[in-house]
């Protein structure tokens, strides 16, 4: 099984701003990812990404639930292949994913206006989520939930 594999919400965001700024994000997006990151600092239930990585199969899947209600389920994506997509603050993209090894998984995003690459890696016992957007960097770190 995949370190990636399980249940994750927000403990640690830095950077989240400036990195929504410089990839376009409108202000109605911002402010509402913004508010429900802090929320889920404090109530994991609040936000919560499931990551179901199948090695085997070249396939991940990835749910995001918002107070346990399935909220955004991107179904089952084969890695390498492109297909339309959202960036984390909910704009279409399109998007492939890249697993590089049982704990570092790998997101690309294009959409009108930027380009996103986002590095899921499990640390320890965290989640680390790096985001990288039109030169800059987002850092988020998850708890197993």
């Amino acid at each position: 099984m995949a370190a990636l594999n399980g249940k994750w919400s927000y403990a640690e965001v830095q950077n989240v701003d400036a990195y929504l700024t410089a990839i376009n994000s409108p202000a109605e997006y911002k402010d509402r990812l913004v508010r429900l990151i802090e929320t889920a600092k404090s109530d994991p239930q609040a936000y919560t990404e499931e990551l179901t990585v199948d090695k085997a199969a070249g396939t991940v899947d990835r749910v995001v639930r918002k107070r346990g209600e399935a909220a955004k389920d991107y179904g089952t994506v084969r890695f390498g292949d492109e297909r339309d997509g959202h960036t984390m603050d909910g704009r279409p993209a399109k998007v492939k994913m890249l697993l590089e090894s049982d704990s570092r998984l790998f997101r690309l995003a294009n959409g009108e206006g930027f380009t996103t690459v986002t590095l899921y890696e499990v640390v320890g016992d965290q989640l680390v989520v790096v985001a990288y957007g039109n030169g800059v960097k987002c850092v988020s770190k998850l708890r197993r939930v």
